[in-house]
């Protein structure tokens, strides 16, 4: 890729180091897995009111928020490598080194823990019936966003893994799509960007048509690529629109109200199709509102943010199993309220544990490693030694 491609903004608008660590993008990442443990420690409370539920609900929309900041880092490492040899095949390494060790740990734990509760259940030892051999080979190779059995099954909370994954392949060449959208003016860039989105979400909506699918959040199609792809687009937009210093120019009011009212939209959504692209729309302005406001970028929530693919994998062992162990002796006695304040910070502290042991251990050792064959790549014969 030349240079001339790669300079899309002018030299005032310099493209951030890959290295540098933009503060934001934890916050967003701590924000994410902070309501995404609340919601799922309340799906082990019974009794919760209506109200209450209401407001929790959007923990649900975490998943499309970590897409937003997954698409966003990626572009900015994809357009700071720009002139990298073996780019792609460099970029494919990297990001399954980031995911594999980690996720790989998480199949073993919940393939023995699962297993293993389901034997005293069930009197004897056997293994939990989702645990088949095809089921766990899916989310290896992780082909599990296209294989309904395996898509949520192994791994609690899988199905994101496997479709963020599934979007990686895809990656290389929309991030040279919108990047040469983004060579236009801006306001050629948002219209443009939002007629391809609109394109495809009227190409979505045919297809489900055609199949006779209603979306819900328990359904096959709402984790599957095609309905999350338009979520991952608009974090390249955000990430294009952030480098080209668009956002400034929308008053700061004007960008909560949006992000108000595309919250609301998602909460109240009749049609459960439209909640990935809402969802997708207010974390859009949510990330340059927390990139804005330093106040709004804590060191607790950052560090919760460098942490949250751990605690995404971990939590679910406390937040379910955990509350779960709870409830033989305290539901009853407290009320709904009162266990779930009592429930969420424990498994926030305890995920938090582990996920300090993980990080430390297994993510960072990934990170090493995805780096270190990666610069090997293209290198091996770059200075041959005589025969």
């Amino acid at each position: 890729m030349t240079n001339e491609v790669l300079n899309i903004t002018s030299p005032k608008e310099p493209i951030p180091s890959v290295d540098e660590k933009l503060e934001h993008i934890d916050t967003l990442r701590g924000f994410a897995v902070l309501q995404m443990m609340l919601v799922h420690t309340a799906q082990s409370v019974l009794g919760l009111s209506p109200a209450i539920w209401s407001v929790l609900s959007y923990g649900k929309t975490s998943i499309q928020l970590f897409f937003i900041v997954s698409a966003f880092t990626i572009s900015l490492s994809a357009d700071k490598r720009g002139d990298e040899k073996n780019k792609t095949l460099k970029f494919f390494i990297r990001r399954f080194f980031r995911i594999a060790p980690l996720y790989y740990l998480a199949i073993v734990w919940y393939s023995l823990f699962r297993s293993a509760l389901y034997s005293l259940s069930a009197g004897h030892l056997q293994a939990e019936p989702h645990y088949t051999l095809t089921n766990i080979l899916a989310n290896v190779f992780f082909v599990n966003g296209f294989y309904p059995p395996a898509n949520n099954n192994i791994v609690p909370g899988g199905w994101s893994i496997g479709t963020e994954m599934a979007f990686y392949l895809c990656f290389p060449l929309l991030f040279l799509f919108y990047q040469k959208l983004s060579e236009k003016s801006t306001l050629r860039f948002v219209i443009l960007s939002a007629v391809t989105l609109g394109i495809y979400f009227v190409f979505e909506k045919w297809m489900l048509a055609t199949l006779g699918a209603r979306i819900h959040d328990k359904l096959f199609l709402y984790y599957n690529l095609l309905n999350q792809l338009p979520v991952f687009v608009l974090g390249i937009v955000t990430y294009f629109l952030y480098k080209k210093q668009a956002f400034a120019k929308i008053p700061m009011w004007a960008q909560v109200l949006i992000f108000i009212l595309a919250s609301w939209s998602t909460l109240y959504m009749p049609s459960f199709i439209y909640v990935s692209y809402t969802a997708g729309l207010s974390f859009m302005f949510l990330h340059n509102i927390v990139a804005s406001v330093k106040a709004l970028n804590p060191a607790f929530l950052r560090r919760i943010g460098q942490l949250s693919f751990s605690l995404f994998i971990w939590h679910f062992t406390f937040a379910w199993n955990g509350a779960e162990f709870l409830n033989q002796y305290l539901q009853g006695v407290l009320s709904p309220p009162v266990l779930l304040a009592i429930y969420y910070p424990l498994t926030v502290g305890l995920a938090y544990f582990f996920a300090s042991l993980s990080e430390k251990y297994v993510e960072q050792w990934g990170i090493r490693k995805g780096r270190e064959i990666s610069r090997k790549v293209g290198n091996t014969n770059s200075n041959p030694t005589p025969p």
